[in-house]
């Protein structure tokens, strides 16, 4: 028993912290990690398997699982999922070779890189429901030297609003400026919007995040986050020639093997719809 709740504690820890990977690497860590661990248990434990199963996953389950479930952030609900059903196949598989070892950690690092991130793409898309009941005129906008300005109007308008202290949103921005260089000829202006949050960011905090890339970079206030009812960063917003918003997501999708609701698509998809 001693030795199962060390390597229950010891996998519940790692696996937190690999929450400040992306989630497409914490779901395969996490899966491995439990898949690899009831294997050791399998042969080291004096408990019955089943028994180990229960107690290796007890602590993640209820200190990262339930607090999921209790939010609905049903984008990592793979990552509450799989460490079980990874047990479960350990335990199953027990007396198995290792070519059904080799076979699962290949299908966890395909579900990893492939469908996970098109699962949370949409997941992570604005329901059209939610996008009607926001106004952007609501909002208050300001430029780099603190003066009060309006959004470009007759014009597809990308917005990306990020924040100093959303780490993925400034890894994100390099990508962003590729898709602004895609579209430099069209009737597409990209910009980012920062959203401070006191006390962790000073009032021009934000232009050294940005200095280095073409796109256009304004501010707007806290109150941004109550308004566009927003409880994760980044979000990123069409809006089209009408002033209409048309897509919404707080997932940046732009490589070849995301196929859900790419921001690339919904691009192209609007503009071709008012060209």
């Amino acid at each position: 028993m001693k030795l199962v709740l060390s390597i229950s504690i010891v996998v519940t820890i790692i696996s937190l912290s690999s929450a400040y990977l992306n989630w497409n690497n914490q779901f395969i860590i996490v899966s491995l990690l439990f898949y690899f661990a009831q294997i050791y248990l399998n042969k080291k434990s004096s408990l019955n398997n089943w028994k180990t199963l229960v107690v290796l996953n007890t602590p993640f389950f209820l200190i990262y699982s339930v607090p999921i479930y209790m939010n609905e952030l049903d984008h990592v609900y793979p990552i509450t999922i799989f460490p079980i059903i990874s047990s479960l196949i350990a335990v199953i598989t027990t007396n198995s070779n290792k070519k059904i070892l080799v076979i699962y950690t290949g299908i966890i690092i395909c579900f990893g890189l492939f469908i996970m991130p098109n699962w949370i793409n949409h997941t992570l898309v604005i329901k059209n429901n939610k996008i009607k009941s926001l106004n952007l005129k609501k909002l208050d906008f300001f430029d780099k030297k603190n003066n009060e300005i309006t959004l470009p109007q007759n014009k597809i308008l990308v917005l990306d609003f990020w924040s100093n202290t959303c780490k993925p949103c400034i890894e994100a921005f390099p990508k962003f400026e590729k898709l602004k260089t895609r579209w430099k000829d069209k009737n597409i202006e990209f910009i980012t919007i920062n959203i401070p949050i006191p006390p962790y960011e000073t009032q021009y905090e934000y232009l050294s995040r940005t200095k280095h890339y073409s796109f256009k970079t304004i501010k707007t206030n806290k109150s941004a986050l109550e308004k566009l009812q927003l409880n994760i960063l980044p979000l990123y917003m069409i809006i089209d020639t009408k002033g209409n918003i048309s897509f919404m997501s707080n997932q940046f999708i732009e490589d070849k093997w995301y196929i859900v609701n790419s921001i690339q698509d919904n691009i192209s998809r609007i503009y071709n719809e008012q060209n």
